[in-house]
Formats: C-alpha cells, sequence, structure tokens
C-alpha cells in the first residue's frame, strides 16, 4: 500500500481555515488515527490516518477525496477503534506545536506503520 497525503493535505487544510474562516476552526479537530483494512489484499493490515472533524462529521479530502460524513460512519467502514494509542485529536493550537516539536505533519503519537 503506497503513501497518502493525509497528513499533509489536512494539515494545510486547518492552517488555511486560520486565515479564511478563523470561527469556524475553533470546532475542527485534526485526528490521527488507525484504521484496519477491508479488503482489496489489506484485509486486517492497520496503518496511519489523518482525518478532521467537526460537529459530528467527518472531513477527509486525502488523495483527492472528498468525504463529508458522521463519525460513526466513518469509524466503521474504517474499523477505526478508540482506544490509547490508536487515536489522537488536536485542535488547531495543539497541531500547531506538535508540528514544531515533530518537524513533521504527522503522525505524532501514532505506534503504527504508516
Amino acid at each position: 500500500m503506497g503513501l497518502g497525503n493525509c497528513f499533509e493535505i489536512h494539515v494545510k487544510h486547518l492552517y488555511s481555515m486560520s486565515f479564511n474562516d478563523p470561527e469556524r476552526l475553533k470546532g475542527m479537530l485534526l485526528v490521527h488515527g488507525v484504521p484496519t483494512g477491508t479488503g482489496n489484499g489489506i484485509e486486517g493490515l492497520e496503518y496511519a490516518h489523518c482525518w478532521i472533524e467537526e460537529n459530528g462529521m467527518v472531513i477527509d479530502i486525502s488523495n483527492n477525496a472528498d468525504h463529508f460524513v458522521p463519525i460513526p460512519f466513518y469509524y466503521g467502514v474504517g474499523n477505526i477503534r478508540e482506544e490509547p494509542d490508536k487515536l489522537f485529536k488536536y485542535n488547531y493550537e495543539e497541531m500547531k506545536l506538535m508540528i514544531v516539536n515533530h518537524d513533521t505533519y504527522g503522525p505524532w503519537e501514532l505506534n503504527t506503520v504508516r
């Protein structure tokens, strides 16, 4: 499975929101999580992924996608578990600190292969 652009694209999206719609940004979270593959040769494979959450919805624009779906649906389809070390949520200020501290768009705290 090739690497995608999920970490970079979602950080850049939130960064642009800080200029274009700072009030809306206050309700958005950058999320790093671990989906588990279900098909196409990746059954059972855990991998690091990144998306944005806002008002009970997931925004995923990685790899030219345009997903805007309810959080429970997204977590169900991706077999995403809300467990320690498997799911991390960052507001904009936390995101900026993590970028400075780690010198990368992510993942920062996930212990899984990308």
